[in-house]
């Protein structure tokens, strides 16, 4: 699913984040022009608060349910 909005690029960004893996985020253009800025702020901020205050999950839901 494509990113829609300003919340999806931040959302993205926490993904990214939330692994706390070496990253590096390369552009390769054809974006609106007029959107860009506030879109890649919204992307790095998502990035950084991920990597800072978000827990990447190692156990899914499913494996979480099998233990109770």
């Amino acid at each position: 699913m494509p990113l829609k909005g300003q919340k999806d690029f931040r959302l993205n960004g926490e993904m990214v984040g939330s692994l706390r893996l070496p990253t590096i985020v390369v552009q390769e253009g054809g974006y609106r022009i007029r959107s860009l800025g506030i879109n890649s702020r919204n992307f790095f901020t998502g990035l950084w608060s991920g990597f800072h205050f978000r827990r990447p999950s190692t156990v899914s839901s499913h494996q979480r349910s099998k233990r109770s």
